[in-house]
């Protein structure tokens, strides 16, 4: 991608980071008592939404689904975004509704998500460093 649209992410990133924050602080703070913990987390929704949607571009503009490599970034990144989106369900769930709820139920998306990410950023670390031994070989 573009230096125009990795600005762009991450403006939109600090953007949705900030409104979940101050939304997420005044929730605490009982300035937003009778707000939904649904509608506290719109900003980190927003976000996963226009991930989904940079997703469904590299698959139909880019046609990234021809090789393998690029399939199973594919994969791996709708499969990240999927247990990110049902942690966050789960903890609104937990925290608005169902109290009695254990904590195991709730962070095992999470700890998915975060082992999808550990194994995204290994096979980017071994690629490179092929990358970089072949060369001075």
């Amino acid at each position: 991608m573009t230096d125009g649209c990795l600005n762009c992410r991450l403006l939109l990133s600090f953007t949705c980071l900030l409104a979940f924050l101050v939304s997420i602080t005044l929730k605490i703070n009982q300035t937003w008592s009778h707000i939904s913990w649904l509608l506290i987390f719109i900003p980190i929704w927003f976000f996963n939404c226009i991930s989904l949607c940079i997703i469904f571009y590299l698959i139909v503009i880019k046609k990234w689904l021809k090789t393998k490599e690029t399939c199973l970034k594919i994969v791996y990144y709708l499969l990240s975004l999927t247990s990110s989106c049902a942690f966050e369900i789960l903890l609104c769930v937990k925290l608005q509704y169902k109290r009695d709820m254990p904590y195991w139920i709730v962070f095992l998306p999470m700890w998915i998500f975060i082992f999808l990410l550990f194994n995204i950023i290994t096979q980017q670390m071994y690629r490179t460093c092929q990358t970089t031994t072949g060369k001075t070989l």
